[in-house]
């Protein structure tokens, strides 16, 4: 393991003897574009997400007013809730008055007929009278239980037009309400509909965002990473620039001093 370690350092080591100047300038670069694009992508996503709030925002106002119609629906339901209550009320209070003049009207019938002792018509209840004031109290009689009669039914006609139109008025209530609770209903689920998505959308642009945040930032660190690594490559590159320089300067002393102690001998011998 130790000589593995030692293995990946000396590796690592490697590498970044290898990297040169030019590599890391273009490093720099491609990672320039990716800031700048990234930065365009961030920017196109706080335009869209500020856009999305704002459609949020009226989809907001749109919703309290909905929930004012709503409420003034549901007021007007209210209303016809009453008047329908109150219809529902008549109806049967009509039905009984209906109901006891059928029956009133019935029994009436039913003592005439009783009356007239089981005559074939009116006439021979009148002439089957035992003076002539009987026959006419019965003529006057049968004359004025026409005239009830006729009255009774003109009553019930009547109460039945006022049952049958309240019948109708109700079945037309029910119908405007049943018609307000549907489009309330089908506007108020259009807009809570719309607002989830809104609302989905938004969250889905601030993760986006807080990504691209992150990579921005990344971005960001590798680049100050490469500056310092390029000022380093280049120091580098100077001492080594200087250190051949000096290199090469002692050496080109040290042939000077040659050149000169091999002149120096060659006097010294010419002159021995």
């Amino acid at each position: 393991m130790i000589v593995m370690l030692l293995s990946a350092v000396d590796m690592s080591a490697a590498r970044k003897r290898t990297r040169s100047v030019t590599s890391v300038k273009q490093e720099q670069k491609a990672n320039a574009q990716a800031i700048k694009k990234t930065s365009q992508q961030l920017d196109e996503n706080a335009k869209a997400t500020s856009r999305t709030l704002n459609a949020l925002n009226t989809l907001g106002a749109e919703i309290r007013q909905q929930n004012d119609s709503i409420a003034s629906i549901n007021h007007q339901i209210d209303s016809i809730d009453s008047a329908m209550k109150h219809i529902n009320d008549s109806i049967v209070t009509l039905d009984g008055k209906l109901a006891a003049l059928r029956d009133s009207y019935a029994r009436s019938v039913t003592r005439i007929k009783n009356s007239q002792q089981g005559s074939m018509d009116k006439l021979a209840f009148i002439f089957s009278a035992e003076s002539f004031t009987q026959a006419y109290r019965r003529f006057r009689y049968l004359g004025e239980f026409s005239k009830w009669r006729k009255r009774r039914n003109d009553e019930i006609k009547e109460v039945q037009a006022r049952l049958e139109k309240q019948r109708d008025e109700l079945t037309r209530l029910q119908g405007v309400k049943s018609g307000m609770l549907t489009r309330m209903n089908v506007a108020r689920n259009d807009l809570e509909k719309k607002q989830n998505e809104t609302s989905a959308l938004v969250a889905k642009l601030k993760k986006e965002g807080a990504s691209l945040k992150k990579v921005l930032r990344q971005k960001e660190a590798q680049a100050r990473a490469l500056d310092n690594e390029l000022d380093r490559l280049i120091a580098e590159e100077q001492r080594r620039q200087a250190e051949e320089k000096r290199k090469e300067q002692e050496r080109l002393l040290a042939e000077e001093n040659a050149r000169k102690k091999q002149q120096q001998k060659e006097q010294e011998a010419k002159a021995a």
